[in-house]
């Protein structure tokens, strides 16, 4: 089985870190907004989050 690591920056889990906390804070105040905000934060992890195959581990199944 392999594993692999992916990149992402400090300055991109610091961003979905404040959004995921603006979003239990605003939840129950308007749950579309902050839930889209989230949701972008998410997308733009994902989209920064690149396979380093150099750092894949290969681990016996």
């Amino acid at each position: 089985m392999e594993v692999l690591m992916a990149y992402v920056s400090d300055e991109t889990i610091d961003d979905v870190r404040r959004e995921l906390d603006r979003f239990k804070r605003e939840q129950h105040r308007d749950s579309g907004y902050a839930a889209a905000h989230l949701a972008g934060a998410i997308e733009m992890l994902l989209e920064e989050a690149e396979v380093d195959t150099r750092m894949s581990v290969t681990r016996p199944e």
